[in-house]
């Protein structure tokens, strides 16, 4: 497998492995890359499990792992559904308490048919708030963010990625599953006197897909719940338009 190559994106090591909108596409390394479904699942529940339920599932399930039982913070955004799925994962894994913060309703629905707390993000009331209380001015930038040792940025906005890290307790982890796509100024101060552990890049879904399709499989995590839409392939051309956090098509050939 060349570096950097995947399902969907443009070529950016000169290989191009397409995507999967068709009727049928081309798996190299099928031995490996392929992963039978478990018995009983829905395979339209499981749709975004090759991508972006991994994407969520690793930004908290190892820290949880080493943490059991600590507090999540996910702020969703330009990584719609994968801030979701992330947040969800965290409350089947057990997390305390987990929070999603998203000014889209539709998408705080999703994390909520997912038994998690949604907020509005409200990020200048939320940061005008925390400046009052620590006793500044609305020019101070001193905060008192409630504090959680694992948070998760799917926002693609800098100022809410701030925010996150800001939120983030000293020695947490801090994961960005958005992309940036221009210079991002990251407060590396603030960072290294809380020790803060801050993870980007790409999710190797591979790795992950057994431990996700498991936790499906004993209806501890249901992803088909962020599903918005389920409709035939033959309308895909005109639903991709669909600026929801997840649709799925079908395909009975």
């Amino acid at each position: 497998m060349s570096p950097r190559a995947a399902f969907g994106l443009k070529p950016t090591c000169g290989v191009e492995y397409g995507g999967a909108l068709s009727e049928r596409m081309r798996v190299p390394f099928a031995d490996h890359m392929l992963v039978r479904l478990p018995p009983g699942l829905d395979p339209v529940d499981v749709a975004s499990t090759p991508d972006n339920v991994p994407d969520g599932w690793r930004a908290v399930a190892p820290h949880l792992r080493a943490r059991p039982g600590a507090d999540v913070l996910v702020v969703g955004g330009v990584a719609q559904s994968v801030g979701i799925y992330a947040a969800g994962a965290a409350k089947a894994l057990g997390a305390g308490r987990v929070l999603y913060l998203d000014d889209d309703p539709v998408r705080r629905a999703a994390a909520e048919r997912l038994g998690v707390t949604a907020e509005p993000m409200n990020l200048k009331e939320r940061r005008g708030k925390a400046t009052l209380a620590a006793g500044g001015s609305p020019l101070n930038t001193k905060s008192t963010e409630a504090q959680f040792d694992i948070t998760v940025d799917a926002s693609g906005n800098p100022e809410a990625l701030d925010f996150v890290i800001a939120s983030t307790a000293p020695n947490g982890v801090c994961t960005s599953v958005a992309i940036y796509l221009a210079p991002t100024p990251m407060p590396l101060t603030k960072m290294y006197g809380k020790g803060i552990t801050f993870i980007t890049g790409r999710v190797h879904a591979r790795a992950n897909l057994p431990d996700v399709l498991d936790a499906c499989a004993h209806g501890h995590f249901h992803p088909g719940h962020v599903n918005a839409r389920v409709i035939p392939f033959t309308q895909a051309p005109e639903a991709m338009t669909d600026t929801a956090p997840k649709i799925v098509f079908t395909n009975d050939l």
